[in-house]
């Protein structure tokens, strides 16, 4: 199974990556990886040819949404959430 695990992390770089199921003969077995800022992807490993194939994501489209989100410019948003906390009288570092 460790030599299953390394052919696996070495077609998913920099990801975690987790053997989530298999078949009983162990040649075919269900990865999910993941990454901090996308929902899990899963794919079959195939043993034999050491090849993934891809399975259907859950959230098709949330790449895109978190995208338009992260666009968000953060040091506005805490400045001017700095200056409303001041209004309110609250000391704002």
């Amino acid at each position: 199974m460790q030599a299953v695990q390394a052919a696996i992390n070495a077609k998913l770089p920099g990801r975690f990556n987790f053997i989530t199921d298999r078949n009983e003969d162990l040649t075919t077995f269900v990865v999910t990886s993941t990454v901090d800022r996308l929902p899990p992807q899963h794919y079959l490993y195939f043993k034999e040819s050491d090849r993934l194939a891809g399975l259907p994501t859950t959230y098709p489209n949330l790449r895109e949404v978190l995208n338009s989100f992260l666009r968000i410019d953060f040091k506005k948003l805490a400045i001017a959430s700095g200056d409303a906390l001041a209004k309110a009288g609250v000391d704002w570092p």
